[in-house]
């Protein structure tokens, strides 16, 4: 193009016009987005009789020392003797389902009922930027599981989420093998110490034959150790297929050397697993 000098000057003026225009609106739009959030949290804890959590505010005000991420386990010294109740919860997801600035949430060691999970089922199905969720230590119940479920069937995503220590037991996980077949966000799965039997992790290898979203699976500490070498035959079926998994976790899982050989020889045609744990099992030397 040949211009002269002036319209070059005129071309420079007007892309630094544009470029601080644009800047303006995306303040204006941050500016804006926070405080309607601001709002509906505010208005919620008032409905519920709660009070702000600051870390919250913090970050949507991106003033927060832990960026986008809501820590608010509840063995931390902050909560000591003041732990979140129902209300506090349910506020928070009142917030949450619409929030644009959070992106990771560890309420580990609270105690989450199911009127609660059935709140954050509805996080789950609106929120766009959470892709982080440790739920870890929070007394989840096979209802609340199953509403957590429910969430996970619409959510595109999330990542990873972690219910290590929560009883949701074999329906539990029956629960989140189905979303298995329909989420295709997920990445990282820890149900260890759930409960779980034979029968209940059959169905979930069965549908990580054909998932390709997975890559991290645990599932260590099982309730029962009956049918296990069963267990190891449909994991190995698994590994043979799978070319997705990384890491699988399969700790105090009750496996022999019966159970050792079958994976072993399955790992010969996978070349997607990088870690296998299966530490603390009934495996000899041999």
């Amino acid at each position: 193009v040949n211009c002269g000098g002036e319209q070059l000057h005129f071309l420079k003026f007007s892309l630094q016009c544009t470029m601080g225009s644009s800047r303006e609106s995306m303040e204006n739009f941050e500016s804006s987005e926070c405080q309607r959030l601001k709002n509906i949290y505010f208005e919620a804890c008032e409905e519920l009789g709660c009070s702000n959590l600051d870390q919250l505010i913090d970050i949507v005000e991106g003033h927060s020392s832990t960026g986008t991420s809501l820590n608010l386990q509840g063995n931390l010294k902050l909560f000591e003797g003041n732990r979140l109740l129902e209300n506090d919860f349910n506020a928070l997801f009142m917030e949450l389902q619409t929030d644009t600035f959070v992106t990771s949430i560890d309420l580990s060691y609270n105690s989450l009922s199911d009127l609660v999970c059935i709140n954050l089922g509805k996080v789950l199905v609106k929120n766009k930027t959470i892709t982080k969720l440790n739920l870890s230590m929070c007394d989840i119940t096979v209802d609340g599981c199953y509403a957590i479920s429910k969430g996970l069937e619409y959510n595109s995503h999330l990542e990873e989420i972690v219910l290590h220590g929560n009883p949701i037991g074999p329906e539990g996980c029956i629960c989140l093998a189905s979303v298995l077949q329909i989420n295709q966000s997920l990445k990282h799965l820890d149900i260890a110490s759930t409960d779980q039997t034979s029968n209940s992790l059959i169905a979930l290898f069965t549908v990580m034959l054909s998932n390709n979203s997975i890559t991290y699976l645990d599932v260590s500490r099982i309730l029962s150790y009956n049918n296990v070498e069963q267990v190891c035959s449909h994991v190995g079926q698994m590994l043979q297929i799978n070319q997705t998994l990384k890491t699988l976790k399969l700790s105090k899982f009750g496996m022999t050397d019966s159970g050792a050989v079958t994976l072993a020889w399955s790992l010969k045609g996978n070349y997607s697993l990088k870690h296998l744990d299966v530490s603390t099992n009934r495996i000899s030397m041999d």
